[in-house]
């Protein structure tokens, strides 16, 4: 697969990869000879092909200092224009070096059937290192949804310019009902505004601070604001910096934070927080328990995990209220010399001096070269490894450096990525491009999915030529995410959506009403069109449209269904033998709270002992179970509905049913150097986590409900529940899609995110597609539903009763 070569130096350093290999030579137009196209496939296509893996290659797997320092999406738009129009294979090998060797200058890029030239090289110096990529599942150029505690990191090993610098980020997270933070922002829809007072001193000016501001609601549900990338903060001066957004009546958690990336130090002060009925005001200020950072543990500086943030371990600070991400050699200090106001602030800083980060043990041989077919006719011969001597790396030349300048400054300047994507070929095409090459090197389930990914790729880029519209385009790259089987993999577009008040579920391929919040709207009506159209045939076209089981797409559809950018909706229902049309305003959906049954209610039972519990695992946290704990233990049965997606922090209710530590799935996160993802190195197993027992032990007999829309971390849940056999299982498969996402921004305001990890069940058996399978098969009725009665939640009560 690879051509290995051995490192032969000449006496002079300055000339490393100074003399440019003959086949790598640029080619003119005037070069070329008169040439057919390729019949078998349109030539556009074999263009974008071409230029697609290419791009894929040089991006992810080569480690020139150009590539690290290139604007890759607008690249990928500059890029699918460049190439799309040539007329034939020697026309596009011209143009593909004129893009890629001044990124990557000992790039070869040449007629099949040559044979790369071996190189002028150095001789051995010890000191010198060599510079390779390594990945970690993939975390360049994706969103960091996750912190420096992130699954997925890539490190360009030994690089004089590093990717990987990063502080942590500061957190006031706040859940607790009883606090007056939360208190005040409850009972209704309130505009938010979180302030603090920042100042930095930072070695590179790219890096910077920003803060955010995010709030949770009750049933599920967030609301989340940040500072632009292009607005990051890195004053030397004391400044006050805020960021707003809206909350609703029923938010049960806040999140205020400050994130840094960058080298240097940071320092915090006077955080505030206010609250108004309105966009412009009145302004009312919020209590914000030790925003000014006056209570000082002075005694209190070693790091301490203290909770647990979406799965990633958040520790103490010297300042009670605050906790932080601490990534390794960077502390919280309290700083009583340069405050703001009052006596004390906060100041994050590097305790040792920067090292560069090994993901594990493999890595490239030294040298190593990948050779690779990019289309009929054209083949490249790509280094995966690159000398440096510490300072720079080696490999460019005075033409490939005034080459890559030009590029930046001359081609790229000027593009927008922010254009909408039906607008332009180039936008729609670099999303393909971009999306289609990230899965392609670093889906981790092609293994367990039938998918011919490489016909894929054309289908997609054939289908992105000839959509006119954004819907048309949606399509399009819903369709290219379908072949994955992923519940996560989902294409957003930047179009607001407005939905149906109802809550609404598949029942024997209908969709049937089980709450809604439009009184016209009854539970147990079928809703038989939408705007003139048969439901039936609008939940068809969305399960073909969604990647994922079978048991995934039916639950997702189902809610799709009621989604449109339309502000109102014309609907026909039948109810029992009788047909109704009507008019239903579509409202956003952060407005729409809606669920079957309350959080917790008590089922059957008249007194402690032989009471039975019912608990919506989406709706309570787990301070309200915790609450009533004592009372739960007494009781004869407790059901606990995981149909919807759990509260944070749910999976810890488990505790209470174990008698020893509980383990989650398996997580494995691939470990790559080379693509394709051939070869994997292993994986990294280290985010398996685990829930402790808990007191006072539930006694009662538990069962749990669940079904399709079960998904992610509810399947965390259910697999423990599963493997260790805490309850019966009663209702339907869930989704079969568990494991942290992964996301990446596209030009035209677009991302789309997979799944980033290969989770497996705590006996290694397969999770993916399939999900985990009820003990007792229930299927709900219309029936039923119209009699106002739930057959899964009716099960679950006679085997308790039994």
């Amino acid at each position: 697969m690879f051509l290995l070569q051995k490192i032969i130096f000449t006496s002079n350093e300055k000339a490393l990869f100074a003399q440019k290999p003959q086949s790598s030579r640029l080619l003119s137009l005037n070069d070329l000879k008169s040439e057919q196209p390729n019949t078998a496939e349109p030539q556009e296509i074999l263009n974008l092909r071409a230029f697609t893996k290419l791009y894929g290659y040089v991006r992810y797997f080569h480690p020139s200092d150009e590539a690290m320092r290139l604007p890759w999406d607008k690249f990928a738009m500059y890029g699918v224009e460049k190439v799309k129009n040539a007329r034939n294979s020697s026309e596009l090998l011209v143009r593909l070096q004129e893009l890629f060797l001044p990124i990557a200058p000992t790039l070869q890029i040449y007629k099949q059937g040559a044979k790369p030239l071996a190189r002028t090289l150095l001789p051995e110096i010890a000191s010198w290192k060599h510079v390779a990529w390594q990945h970690k599942g993939l975390g360049l150029g994706v969103r960091d949804l996750y912190g420096v505690n992130s699954p997925y990191r890539s490190v360009s090993l030994n690089s004089p310019q590093s990717s990987e610098t990063k502080y942590g980020s500061i957190f006031h997270y706040i859940t607790s009902s009883t606090s007056p933070t939360i208190q005040a922002v409850q009972g209704k829809f309130y505009h938010l505004r979180f302030s603090a007072a920042i100042r930095t001193e930072i070695q590179n000016p790219e890096n910077g601070a920003v803060i955010g501001l995010e709030a949770s609601f009750l049933g599920g549900g967030e609301w989340a604001a940040s500072t632009p990338d292009a607005e990051k903060i890195i004053s030397k001066e004391w400044k006050e910096y805020e960021i707003s957004g809206f909350t609703r009546e029923n938010t049960v958690a806040l999140l205020m934070w400050l994130g840094f990336r960058g080298k240097g130090t940071i320092w915090l002060d006077n955080a505030r927080l206010w609250k108004a009925e309105k966009k412009i005001g009145p302004w009312t200020e919020v209590p914000l328990e030790n925003g000014g950072f006056e209570q000082v543990h002075k005694n209190n500086t070693a790091p301490v995990v203290t909770s647990i943030l979406r799965g990633t371990e958040l520790w103490n600070t010297p300042f009670p209220h605050w906790q932080f991400i601490r990534p390794k050699s960077h502390f919280v200090r309290f700083d009583s010399t340069n405050s703001y106001q009052g006596k004390y602030c906060l100041r994050l800083e590097d305790v040792e001096e920067f090292q560069r980060e090994v993901l594990f043990d493999a890595k490239p041989f030294d040298g190593e070269l990948l050779r690779k077919n990019l289309v009929s006719g054209i083949e490249c011969a790509l280094p995966l490894t690159l000398p440096t001597n510490g300072k720079a790396l080696f490999g460019s030349t005075t033409t490939s450096t005034a080459a890559f300048t030009a590029l930046l400054k001359d081609s790229l300047k000027k593009i927008d990525i922010a254009e909408k994507p039906y607008n332009k070929d180039a936008i729609r095409l670099a999303n393909v491009a971009m999306a289609w090459n990230v899965l392609q090197h670093f889906y981790p389930y092609f293994d367990d999915v039938p998918v011919n990914w490489d016909s894929t790729l054309t289908a997609t880029l054939q289908a992105a030529l000839k959509c006119r519209s954004m819907q048309e385009f949606e399509t399009v790259m819903r369709k290219m995410l379908v072949g994955l089987r992923d519940g996560h993999a989902e294409f957003y577009r930047p179009v607001p959506k407005r939905i149906i008040p109802a809550l609404v579920e598949n029942v024997n391929g209908q969709p049937v009403i089980l709450a809604s919040a439009d009184k016209e709207l009854k539970r147990g009506d079928v809703i038989v069109e939408i705007d003139g159209k048969p439901a039936n045939a609008i939940l068809q076209e969305e399960e073909a449209l969604i990647s994922g089981s079978p048991q995934h797409k039916r639950a997702e559809a189902t809610e799709r269904l009621l989604l449109s950018s339309s502000p109102s909706a014309y609907i026909t229902l039948a109810r029992g033998s009788d047909t109704l049309s009507l008019r239903v305003e579509r409202k956003p959906p952060s407005e729409v709270n809606l669920h079957e049954h309350p959080a917790i209610k008590q089922i059957s039972g008249s007194d402690s002992n032989d009471a039975v519990w019912y608990l919506d695992v989406s709706q309570v946290t787990l301070a309200d179970v915790e609450a009533k704990a004592s009372i739960f233990a007494k009781a004869k049965g407790i059901v606990l509905d995981m149909r919807g997606y759990p509260q944070n922090g749910n999976v810890q209710i488990l505790g209470y049913i174990a008698d020893s530590a509980l383990l989650s799935p398996r997580w494995n996160v691939s470990q790559i150097i080379y693509p394709d993802h051939e070869n994997v190195q292993g994986y990294d197993t280290s985010g398996r986590w685990s829930v402790q027992p808990r007191l006072p032990r539930w006694k009662g007999k538990c069962v749990f409900l669940t079904g399709g829309g079960a998904i992610s971390q509810a399947e965390d849940i259910m697999s423990i529940v599963e493997h260790y056999k805490l309850g019966v299982i009663v209702g339907e498969a869930t989704a079969g899609a568990d494991g942290n996402v992964n996301m990446m921004a596209l030009p035209g305001g677009n991302s789309f995110r997979w799944t980033g990890m290969k989770v497996l069940k705590q006996d290694g058996s397969r999770l993916h597609g399939i999900g985990v399978q009820p003990t007792h098969p229930v299927k709900r009725t219309i029936k039923s539903l119209v009699n106002n009665q739930d057959d899964v939640l009716l099960e679950a009560i006679r085997l308790i009763g039994l």
